[in-house]
């Protein structure tokens, strides 16, 4: 029970942006039942893979796996077709562990959107976060309003792959990480960016086994192992921060544990407008009174109208 590699071929090469080749490999395996077997054992895709020529050790990252099975022989054996392609990550004199080759597959691209706002990070000054937030808050005015406001960002999406050893990484990091943003300044893959301006989009991670053969003159063979994880991380980039103020307004104010639409109505004069409940206006003997339809200011209780303009936006 088992299998062996019959030969191997390099199909095809090229050198562009990086390194990239195909390489074709025919094993042969001892009966049909080691099929599952060697599938769960062959390297996958994004793993690392190293190569040993003339004292160097090249180290590639595993960008596709395609498998052809064919007929069983009269003798019960079976030949699998491995094709693989792979892209040069680093060439070194000594060897290294995958975990402290550098970030790869780094990918940046900008684009321009508007987007429905319902949650925001908050900077500092806003009303009901006055020192800011690095996770998304939900948008409300002090009224306890839920908001959803249009907003144009021109964002950058940064995209890369590294590898950690597997007691250096924290799976939590997966879903504890996402939606926050950076509270220093950070340097990614050689670009620096400030503090506020990058938030993580998505953090993904893949368990890997690899395994390393050098042979030396003799054509003996030493094999090595390696247990990982691939982190594969997206972010987006604002470069004008996710620091975002919105206009604490709204149709409704808070009062008595409920909330109550906001009214408007003038003295006889016409020359002081008022605001203010339901209730208050027809207290007041004014009959002008009519319920707001546009957003006006709120104070910093959510209770009052506010003419203060610290509170105005623009």
């Amino acid at each position: 029970m088992g299998w062996k590699l019959l030969y191997q071929i390099e199909k095809s090469a090229r050198a562009t942006d990086n390194y990239q080749k195909t390489v074709e490999e025919i094993y042969e395996l001892d009966s049909a039942e080691d099929f599952d077997p060697f599938l769960i054992s062959f390297k996958k895709k994004g793993g690392v893979l190293i190569e040993r020529r003339r004292g160097l050790a090249f180290y590639f990252t595993v960008e596709n796996v395609e498998m052809t099975r064919r007929p069983p022989s009269p003798a019960g054996k079976l030949q699998v077709v491995a094709t693989v392609t792979l892209s040069l990550l680093k060439q070194s004199e000594e060897e290294l562990a995958p975990w402290n080759l550098p970030p790869y597959d780094f990918r940046i691209r900008t684009s321009g959107r508007d987007e429905t706002v319902r949650r925001f990070y908050p900077g500092q000054g806003d009303i009901l976060f006055p020192h800011g937030a690095f996770e998304p808050q939900p948008l409300m005015n002090t009224a306890g309003v839920l908001l959803k406001c249009k907003t144009t960002m021109g964002l950058s999406t940064v995209e890369f792959s590294y590898n950690t050893a597997l007691d250096a990484f924290d799976p939590r990091l997966v879903w504890a990480a996402q939606g926050k943003i950076n509270l220093y300044a950070v340097t990614i893959c050689g670009l620096t960016f400030p503090p506020r301006t990058v938030k993580i989009e998505a953090f993904n991670a893949q368990y890997c086994h690899d395994e390393s053969t050098t042979t030396d003159q003799l054509g003996n063979q030493t094999t090595t192992a390696w247990k990982y994880y691939r982190v594969d991380v997206k972010l987006q980039a604002n470069p004008r921060s996710y620091d975002q103020l919105f206009a604490n307004a709204g149709v409704h104010v808070y009062r008595n544990g409920t909330l109550a639409r906001i009214w408007r109505w003038s003295d006889d004069s016409q020359k002081n407008v008022y605001y203010g409940s339901y209730q208050e206006y027809l207290a007041s003997g004014a009959r002008n009174g009519e319920a707001i339809t546009e957003n006006v200011f709120l104070d910093a209780t959510g209770r009052r109208v506010s003419i203060d303009p610290k509170y105005r936006i623009g």
